[in-house]
């Protein structure tokens, strides 16, 4: 797929200075997005066209953000990097950015004006607020721990807004577990998600143990023996 408009990112110095586009320092640009191109290449990051909806667009985020972790991209070439993905009607419209901005403008935003750029163009507001609901509603009903845990961690990464900080991705958690575990899990008050994960999983799916000898949900409720938690975990 053609990338005739992505070709000519802001070139990079060794100490990391955006140059701006003259002819003295247009080898030093086209060395530095080929080096990228290259990089793009090895991790191979999924193309974006921009046609797939929210989700997809959010996701891709997602993977995108990820991938440029793990290939060490530097800063100020992350959005030269991502936007190397983009094909289609994405890249028309990243284009058209580059047209309306300029190049060095362009690329030269940073990494959150990027992101929201892209979610406000390929994120429609009545997609947005319908990932929003279902997030919201999501309960452990007629589901078991694993399916309920999997399916709010998929929606959670697509609300980022509402599950930051952590406390508010632990409560929305608590709140959405079957009655007859939520009290307990709230009870123990887990300071991160993987605590009220595990002690979640622990009354849902059982240990091997009853309830009543669980050492954690004997600290939470400060009673001990028969404290009428219930039968086998």
């Amino acid at each position: 797929m053609s990338r005739n408009q992505n070709s000519g990112g802001p070139s990079v110095n060794t100490r990391g200075r955006k140059r701006t586009h003259t002819d003295a320092n247009e080898p030093l640009l086209v060395q530095n997005d080929l080096k990228l191109k290259d990089v793009h290449t090895s991790c191979k990051p999924p193309e974006f066209a921009g046609t797939e909806g929210a989700v997809v667009a959010l996701r891709w985020l997602e993977t995108i953000e990820a991938v440029i972790a793990i290939s060490k991209c530097a800063e100020e070439d992350m959005v030269l990097y991502a936007s190397n993905s983009f094909k289609d009607g994405a890249l028309e419209w990243w284009n058209s950015i580059i047209q309306t901005k300029g190049r060095t403008n362009a690329y030269a935003m940073t990494w959150e004006s990027f992101r929201d750029l892209v979610t406000r163009k390929f994120c429609p507001m009545n997609e947005k607020e319908q990932i929003e609901r279902k997030f919201l509603t999501h309960r452990m009903v007629g589901a078991g721990h694993h399916e309920y845990t999997s399916k709010y961690f998929e929606y959670a990464r697509l609300v980022p807004h509402l599950v930051t900080p952590e406390s508010n991705l632990i409560s929305r958690y608590i709140w959405g577990l079957v009655s007859e575990i939520m009290d307990m899990v709230k009870a123990a008050m887990p300071q991160t998600i993987d605590s009220a994960v595990e002690l979640a999983g622990l009354l849902i799916d059982g240990i091997g143990h009853y309830r009543t000898e669980c050492p954690k949900l004997i600290k939470a409720s400060g009673v001990s023996g028969a404290s009428g938690l219930g039968a086998k975990a």
